[in-house]
Formats: structure tokens, sequence, C-alpha cells
């Protein structure tokens, strides 16, 4: 653990705090609203703050952010500053609650597509579509988050070719992979189409430097 970042909280605790916030009660399959699961958020927001001094005292942009794990997490954590940004006003109106449940006073909602974003910050975290209802979603939110951030903290699918796609992307936007950590993501069973109560999908979790 850094000696520059107090210990807040400890990462059981954190996880327990964010699967007590509500999630969306209709989530659109268009957005590919999928919630971060607990235990992934929390697993992400220790890495960064713990192993990168990313998250205490730093200024956070969390693009689409829906009901806000990622978002409150940040704040508890020590953020000095959160800012999420979300298309959908269900899902702020959710997050905003959960903030206030939660006692996070130092986060700025935005019911705003992330195309339209000009915020800028030193932390860009974001669970982005996956691209699979919508064909290249994943590329926006990766653009946009390299346009906005200093370092950025993105989730992707797993395999061999959408590394490559991407990692030709990072480059041409001028962003150094300092690394990519495989992980799980628990998806519920929310859509008509989704044939197991939990639905694990590979992912890989990239920290890119600007």
């Amino acid at each position: 653990m850094s000696r520059n970042v107090p210990n807040l909280m400890s990462r059981k605790k954190l996880e327990i705090l964010l699967q007590n916030l509500d999630t969306h009660p209709k989530p659109k399959p268009s957005l590919e609203q999928y919630p971060i699961d607990a235990k992934t958020a929390a697993n992400i927001l220790y890495f960064a703050n713990f192993t990168n001094n990313d998250i205490y005292d730093k200024l956070i942009l969390d693009l689409g952010c829906g009901t806000g794990r990622l978002a409150i997490g940040a704040s508890l954590l020590g953020a000095k500053k959160v800012y999420a940004v979300d298309i959908d006003p269900i899902a702020i109106e959710i997050a905003k609650n959960n903030a206030i449940k939660s006692g996070c006073t130092d986060i700025e909602w935005i019911e705003q597509d992330i195309s339209q974003c000009s915020k800028r910050a030193e932390i860009v975290l974001q669970n982005p579509p996956f691209g699979v209802q919508t064909k290249g979603q994943d590329v926006i939110f990766l653009k946009k988050a390299l346009e906005l951030g200093n370092i950025i903290y993105t989730l992707h699918k797993s395999g061999e070719k959408n590394r490559i796609f991407l990692k030709k992307i990072i480059h041409e936007m001028n962003g150094k992979i300092d690394s990519m950590i495989e992980m799980e993501l628990l998806i519920p069973h929310q859509f008509h189409f989704h044939s197991k109560k939990i639905h694990k999908v590979k992912v890989d979790l990239w920290r890119i430097v600007k």
C-alpha cells in the first residue's frame, strides 16, 4: 500500500457499500446498461487508489456512470471532486439518491451524451458499452476518455483480436498502455435474451497514460 494514500476503508467494506446501492429498474439493451458488479468495482478502485495513487485527492471523471458505483466508490475513497456523466435521466436520478444514501456530496451528476462532455479530469474511470448492441460505442467512449483525461481506467471485452484493435486506437490517440489486467465481470439476468442468472464475462482493465 502506498504511504501517500490514507487507508480510508477496507476493500470488503467498500464492496458491501457498493453492493447496497440501487440499480436501474429498467435498463435498456440499446444502451448496454450492464451495471458493474460491486466486487469488480471495488477491485478497480482499490487498484487505482492503493497501487497507483489515482483516486485520493484527485479530480475524477466517470463516463457513462450509470447508477453510480464507480463514481460513489471514488468519492468514498477520498476523491477531491467527481464528475459523473450519463445520457439516461433515470440512471442519473438513481445515482443521485445513491450518493445521498452514501453521504457523498462531492459528485456533480451530469445528464449528457458523453460525446458532448467537455469536463477535463486527472483520472477517467469508465465501464463503457462493449459495442455488442451498437457497434463502435466502445471506441467512442475510449476516444472521449483519452481526450479528457490524463490517466484512464477503462473496461473492455477480452480477446486477442479486440486487444490488437484497442492498442491501435490508443497509440493513434497518443496514449501509453501502462497495464492491462484480466478480470471477470458478473452480469445479472436483466434482459430477455439472458439465459443465465449470472453471466460471467471476461474483461480487461486498461490503465492508459496520456
